[in-house]
Order: C-alpha cells, then sequence, then structure tokens
C-alpha cells in the first residue's frame, strides 16, 4: 500500500521486489496522481507486472471498493502489505485532536479495514499479510509520538489477526525498520542531527533503506516463513539493541567505523572504467562456476547441544535417534518412571537408553524385562508417557521428546 509521495519509497521498492519474484501488483494510492502513474510506468517499463487504484484506506467505504475491484479484475487476493502511514513530528503535547485522528485513521484504521477486506479473497486459497511498523513501537524516539503508539497497537493487531486468520491458512506478521534517509525523515526537526544520531546508534554502522525492507517482507510472504505467523521481524543494523544509548564512549565498538564503511562501500562500489571484461564475467558468476583458483569457500560451523541420558558418543546418539528418521528434528531425551512409592524417577545415565529406544522402534525386538539392566525398574514401577500406563514397561509407554537435529 503507497501513501502519498512523502511516503511512497518504501512501498514502492516494496512492490518492486515482489513484482521482481512474479507476482502481479496492485499498487494502492491516494494523494498524488502524478507520482503513482510516474511509478506505475517505471514498473511497466521494468517489464513488471502492474496496476494503480486510487483509495483512501482510512475510508471504510473507500477500502470496500478498492477490494471489490480486485475481486471482479483478479478473483483472488494472495498478498497484502499494509504501509500507508501518516504523522506529525511534533512533541506529544502539541499534537492536534485532529492530527491525533487522521494518524490512527490512516495508520492503524487503515490496516485494520484492508486486513478485514482481504479476508474475503484469502480464505479459499490461504495468503499472507504483513503490516509495516518501525521502531517507536517499543523505543522512543524524539518527535515521534503521534506514530509509535499507532505502530505499537499495529503490532498488537498482528497478533490478533494471526489467530484470528490461521484456520483460514493465512498468516499475518510485520517488519520493523529503522530510520530511512529520504522524504519521511526529511520532516522531522533537525532532520540532519536525527539521521547522525540514528546512524551512530546503529552498530552496523549505516541507516536502513527501503530495499533492506522489501527483502524483509519477500521473505515473510515466502515458502521459507511458511512456519511464522504472528511476528514483528525488526531489522535496523542492531539500533534496538540500545547498546550505544547505555555504554561509554571509549568502549573498542566506536572504533569498528572505519573498517565498517569500508566494507560498505566495497560491496555497493560500481566497477571502475579500467576493470577488464574478464572480471566483469567472474563476478556476473555464481560461486561453484568460478574458476576454483578464484573460488573463496565460505564455511560454516554449526553447533548442536545434546542431551540424552545413556549415550556416551556421537555414534550412540545417531543410533538412539533413529536411523529411518534422521531427517526428522528430535527433541531432548526426556524419560522419566513415575513409582507407587514416590516422585518421578529419572532414569540414571549409565542404563541403556539405545537399547530402550533401539526396542521401541523395532517392534520385531524383545522389550527389556523389569530385571533387565537398560531398564532397571525399581520394584512396583509403572511407566508412564504417551498417554498408556500398565504394571510392566513396554516400549509405547516410553515418553521421548527431543530438540536436538540429527
Amino acid at each position: 500500500m503507497l501513501g502519498d509521495r512523502r511516503h511512497q519509497a518504501g512501498g514502492a521498492a516494496i512492490a518492486r521486489k515482489l513484482a521482481e519474484q512474479g507476482a502481479h501488483v496492485v499498487l494502492n494510492y491516494f494523494h498524488d496522481n502524478k507520482a503513482a502513474a510516474r511509478t506505475l510506468a517505471a514498473f511497466q517499463d521494468a517489464g513488471l507486472s502492474a496496476e494503480i487504484i486510487r483509495a483512501s484506506v482510512a475510508r471504510p467505504d473507500d477500502v470496500d471498493r478498492m477490494f471489490k475491484q480486485i475481486e471482479d479484475t483478479h478473483g483472488r487476493l494472495d498478498i497484502l502489505v499494509n504501509s500507508a502511514v501518516y504523522g506529525v513530528f511534533k512533541p506529544f503535547t502539541e499534537i492536534t485532536e485532529r492530527e491525533w485522528k487522521r494518524t490512527v485513521e490512516t495508520c492503524f484504521d487503515g490496516a485494520r479495514l484492508c486486513s478485514r477486506g482481504a479476508l474475503p479473497l484469502m480464505h479459499r486459497s490461504g495468503g499472507t499479510i504483513v503490516n509495516i511498523s518501525s521502531l517507536g513501537a517499543g523505543m522512543v524516539v524524539g518527535y515521534y509520538a503521534s506514530v509509535g503508539p499507532v505502530k505499537a497497537a499495529i503490532e498488537a493487531l498482528t497478533r490478533y489477526l494471526a489467530v484470528e486468520y490461521a484456520p483460514h491458512d493465512i498468516r499475518v506478521n510485520a517488519v520493523s525498520c529503522g530510520m530511512f534517509d529520504g522524504a519521511w525523515t526529511e520532516r522531522f526537526p533537525d532532520s540532519a542531527d536525527t539521521l547522525r544520531v540514528a546512524r551512530q546508534a546503529t552498530p552496523l554502522g549505516r541507516l536502513s533503506s527501503p530495499e533492506d525492507q522489501a527483502e524483509a517482507v519477500a521473505y515473510l510472504v515466502s515458502d521459507a516463513a511458511r512456519w511464522i505467523t504472528g511476528q514483528t521481524l525488526t531489522m535496523d543494523g542492531g539500533a534496538s539493541t540500545g547498546f550505544y544509548s547505555l555504554s561509554p564512549p571509549s568502549y573498542p565498538l566506536d572504533n569498528r567505523s572505519a573498517s565498517q564503511t569500508a566494507r560498505e562501500a566495497e560491496r555497493t562500489a560500481e566497477p571502475s572504467p579500467g576493470t577488464s571484461e574478464t572480471t566483469h564475467q567472474v563476478a556476473s558468476l555464481s560461486a561453484n562456476d568460478r574458476p576454483a583458483s578464484d573460488r573463496h569457500e565460505e564455511v560454516a560451523i554449526v553447533g548442536m547441544g545434546v542431551l540424552a541420558p545413556g549415550v556416551g558418543s556421537a555414534e550412540g546418539l545417531w543410533d538412539c535417534s533413529g536411523r529411518a528418521n534422521r531427517s526428522t528434528a528430535t527433541t531432548r531425551q526426556d524419560l522419566t518412571w513415575r513409582t507407587s512409592q514416590g516422585p518421578t524417577v529419572k532414569t540414571r545415565p549409565e542404563h541403556g537408553l539405545r537399547d530402550c529406544c533401539t526396542a521401541a522402534r523395532c517392534p520385531s525386538r524383545r522389550a527389556p524385562t523389569e530385571k533387565s539392566p537398560g531398564w532397571n525398574l525399581p520394584t512396583g514401577t509403572s511407566a508412564h508417557g504417551s498417554g498408556t500406563r500398565s504394571d510392566k514397561p513396554s516400549p509405547p509407554a516410553w515418553s521421548m521428546r527431543t530438540t536436538v537435529p540429527t
């Protein structure tokens, strides 16, 4: 969703990113016909599929008309991004009732009305909704009192909608982005100082960009995020950690800015005029296609914590987890017995957990008896777990939970 021309950079970047990934994008705007036409022309010139609809998201009748037009033209809606915004940059006591009302109607009611309008178009085949928030929802930003509380309400709305819409296979999330250097922040009093402070407060050493926000939205609407709903994804270069507001200037991290700036410039720099054609070609190749002498392999080290009573080696853990289930995430092995004489007794680590696991997965194997050293149960013990209980232990009675990926 796009606001007027002062606010549209973030929405336009999101729309472009989704269009580049194959979506047909409906661009909503209200204030600036010329700016909307220029944006649409830029999309079409780039070979992207898009259209524009003029409607105020603060007006219920406009929202209903917009979604009716989408239904009549396309029959369904797969993705909704609520990014319309309005706000004034004043101290709290100077904000007028009219300004409060307009901020709430545009930011909060706009997201609420559009999410409601999208439901009939998404409930047949599922969909995703992303609400755009900001750091002001959880941190106090100077002159941001009209917008910050409304953004906090949007994050709460995101959680409620995620639950309400889950039965329809609709995921609802939010993206909270750091401060941009653009037309929106130019409206802050002392905007240059505001941007300078924001940059200094960001451990990664730069401000956020519309492209950063677009990447986050593209991820949340993708199948890679299919198990994520009701969450706010914060992408701010570390600004919300609050490090620079609570740490002395002498802390060593203050010395990192020069090297970080150099790396950032290297990532974004255009090739120099004297660069050879061969270098251009190699730079465009994927890492797997590059000559071995030019390839820089990335090495990832992944730590895995394990708690498995009775297992004393990696091989034992592997065998215990079940060779038929290697691709299934397991969890912490928690095997307990409830005795008639006292509280729950946990198995001692030296007893044969591996044999128990193997027996439970292989019905053809004989389960250990009550006197077997593999189980070593106290007299009068009954197995407790998986909803069954018996006087003699049996494999289905074990309660096994894990968090260790195998």
